[in-house]
């Protein structure tokens, strides 16, 4: 025996799964990401997984996710110049580390970092402040039954001018959009 577990395939589609939750969270910058993922965020370390020793195993794996999300953020509007600086110091932070447990609290840290930046930039887009709200809304309540009258009442709007100011500003139905990111989460489930 060489010391290393037998997984189950289930586990690795689950991590996998959670994995690609994430990065859809980061891509979209949704603040929220807590409430679609779960507390059980933080990825194990695996025992013996290659090296037989486990600190750098575990940094190994955190600057993996931290690539992962420097891509989703790039591909979330994030420019490449930031996205990048940001990669290149979160590496240099993990290297610095000395103990296991320093290590999950910066991967919260490089999750929360990347998906605050890339919800700046959709704040900074050409979206009124209703509509952003109304996003950010329905990004953090998707997987709830969400009604019109629900989201007017949280931006502040009549169900019909929120439903065509929506239709204008973002070339799409808010039913459409609402289906859209359901579907998106969906797919990584």
């Amino acid at each position: 025996s060489s010391g290393c577990q037998e997984k189950n395939p289930l586990d690795y589609e689950n991590s996998y799964a959670r994995e690609q939750l994430i990065l859809q969270c980061v891509r979209e910058g949704n603040l929220a990401y807590e409430n679609i993922v779960g507390g059980n965020y933080l990825q194990r370390v695996p025992e013996n997984y290659m090296t037989g020793d486990s600190l750098r195993e575990a940094k190994d794996i955190l600057i993996i996710f931290t690539s992962q999300c420097c891509r989703a953020a790039i591909e979330g509007k994030l420019s490449v110049k930031m996205a990048k600086e940001m990669e290149r110091h979160f590496i240099h932070e993990i290297e610095k580390c000395r103990k296991i447990t320093q290590l999950s609290g910066l991967r919260r840290q490089i999750m929360d970092k990347y998906i605050s930046r890339v919800h700046e930039i959709e704040l900074a887009s050409e979206l009124s402040r209703p509509i952003r709200l109304c996003c950010d809304y329905v990004n953090a309540h998707f997987m709830e039954p969400i009604t019109l009258s629900d989201i007017a009442r949280e931006v502040g709007y009549t169900e019909y001018y929120l439903t065509r100011k929506f239709q204008k500003e973002m070339g799409r139905q808010l039913g459409d959009y609402i289906r859209r990111i359901r579907l998106n989460y969906a797919k990584i489930l």
